[in-house]
């Protein structure tokens, strides 16, 4: 009786750290959010062939059916004085486990490309692939259905 207890006690035992040791060699990230507080300066196309200058900034958080985050380019303004920014929500966000991510919104503001302010909710994409935090540059693309385009030199984290 002792030995058939210990044997069976040795293979729960065993199952066990078996399986745990299984879920932590196939354990995938989940990553919920992705933020690039400011990259570098890229070069924005506007549908008109103009080009300015200047950085991304976005945050986006997926928090379970929510999804919910905000993006800006800016740039000096023409004028000199300042500058000027187009920007938007962000409203579907995907991260794969090895942390490329897409995100997708509408451009809300406009005062860069031709615009006078307030646009018309126009769709926009930004695609990028995440680094570790002080991890090197990567390039993030922004894309509209304008045909608004760049790319930007950046290093955004997911958490």
């Amino acid at each position: 009786m002792l030995k058939s207890i210990n044997f069976k006690t040795i293979m729960i035992l065993l199952v066990f750290f078996s399986m745990l040791l299984l879920s932590y060699l196939h354990e995938a990230k989940a990553y919920t959010s992705v933020v690039e507080p400011g990259s570098g300066r890229g070069i924005l196309t506007c549908p008109t062939g103009e080009e300015h200058k200047g950085p991304i900034a976005f945050e986006a958080r997926s928090i379970a059916s929510s999804m919910t985050g905000d993006w800006d380019i800016s740039t000096p303004s023409a004028s000199g004085s300042g500058e000027v920014f187009k920007s938007g929500v962000i409203s579907e966000v995907k991260i794969s486990p090895s942390g490329e991510f897409f995100l997708r919104g509408k451009e809300i503001t406009d005062d860069i490309c031709g615009s006078l302010g307030s646009v018309s909710s126009i769709p926009i994409e930004i695609m990028g692939q995440c680094v570790p935090a002080g991890g090197p540059l990567t390039t993030v693309n922004f894309r509209s259905s304008t045909g608004e385009r760049a790319d930007f030199p950046s290093s955004p984290t997911c958490t």
